[in-house]
């Protein structure tokens, strides 16, 4: 999934597969030259599947993750700043099942009651 950013350039966001697979953040200019990327993940998989960008110039992204919470596929949401550095705790996941995660950012208030912080 990407988007324009405000800049714009573009912001994607998917997965990377080492050995296993982690969400990758990559951010461009406008002509679609790489400006920086980011892997977040843990021992399981975990992908980002939606990303936009908050008012502050930062992005917020949503995918699953099997790398915290219980497992199986837990909703994953990731806030950072304009550069792709944390600025909530990396992980905020909570089961919601195997096949259903956050796939839209609207309403993402709502969900945050769903959400639980899982501290390292």
């Amino acid at each position: 999934m990407g988007l324009q950013t405000t800049d714009g350039g573009y912001i994607i966001t998917g997965y990377t597969y080492s050995d296993n697979k982690n969400v990758w953040l990559i951010k461009t200019n406008s002509t679609g030259t790489m400006q920086w990327e980011k892997t977040i993940g843990g021992t399981g998989d975990d992908f980002g599947s939606s990303i936009r960008q908050t008012p502050d110039g930062g992005y917020i992204i949503t995918g699953a993750t099997d790398s915290y919470g219980a497992g199986n596929l837990d909703g994953l949401l990731i806030k950072t700043d304009q550069a792709g550095n944390f600025v909530l705790p990396t992980d905020l996941a909570k089961p919601i099942g195997s096949s259903t995660f956050f796939s839209q950012v609207s309403g993402i208030r709502h969900r945050l009651k769903r959400v639980k912080t899982i501290n390292n």
